[in-house]
């Protein structure tokens, strides 16, 4: 009799259950930063500088972020200049002087214009005639006649004309003169009605004085009196308006 037929053999693989599907959680995460699988954003992600740990993207110390070319920018770090690089400092010419404006803001055609300066004047004059101011001296060492307690009455003003200025005054002077005349002790009075800038040169000067000495030393020094008062004129007009 022929043996029965073996029995067919069973594939377990075929009946097993499938196995279950990885499911990544990672990707249904909320707020999960999406992969970047492009090459251009990629790169441009990868060159994009990143801020230090606690570093704020705006305020004065934003340009000490890091980045990837850092190293080929020149260190900033304080150093001495040596030798040949140290230079002289560039010479400063002074500012001109600026020119003494008398006139007012609003005139700006130059037209004619007066400022009264009387009292001023006449203060700064009596200043400059009381303050030892020198009459004459000689190079002999013999003679030498100044000034004091002046007093100086009258009017004066400045006048503003076609853009120049110019100070005038009509005033009256009386002061005391001493000093020595030819090795004597001399002393008197002097004065003049009419010290007027535009005719220095003709101011009609009296001297006065009492003994003998005096009154030979004030008739021998009235032109030198006249040329006194007109440097003094001159030296009022220059603390005014300049020159």
């Amino acid at each position: 009799a022929a043996a029965p037929a073996a029995p067919a053999p069973v594939d377990d693989t075929a009946a097993a259950p499938a196995a279950p599907t990885h499911v990544d959680d990672t990707a249904a995460a909320p707020g999960a930063p999406t992969p970047v699988t492009d090459t251009a954003a990629a790169a441009a992600a990868a060159a994009t500088p990143t801020l230090p740990t606690g570093a704020s993207k705006s305020g004065y110390t934003y340009w000490k972020r890091d980045i990837q070319d850092a190293h080929l920018l020149p260190d900033n770090k304080p150093r001495k200049i040596e030798g040949s690089e140290v230079t002289a400092p560039a010479k400063v010419e002074p500012a001109a002087a600026a020119p003494v404006q008398t006139g007012s803001a609003w005139n700006k055609a130059n037209t004619w214009e007066a400022k009264e300066v009387g009292a001023k004047a006449r203060t700064q004059m009596e200043t400059i005639l009381s303050a030892d101011y020198v009459l004459v001296e000689r190079d002999d060492g013999k003679t030498k006649i100044t000034l004091s307690k002046a007093t100086v009455t009258g009017d004066a003003e400045i006048l503003f004309i076609k853009g120049r200025s110019r100070l005038s005054h009509e005033f009256k002077v009386k002061c005391k003169w001493q000093g020595t005349y030819d090795g004597e002790v001399v002393s008197g009075d002097l004065s003049t009605d009419d010290l007027d800038p535009s005719d220095l040169d003709g101011t009609d000067v009296q001297l006065t004085a009492g003994d003998p000495a005096s009154k030979k030393a004030a008739s021998a020094l009235k032109k030198d009196a006249v040329a006194c008062l007109k440097r003094a004129a001159i030296e009022l007009r220059v603390f005014f308006i300049g020159s």
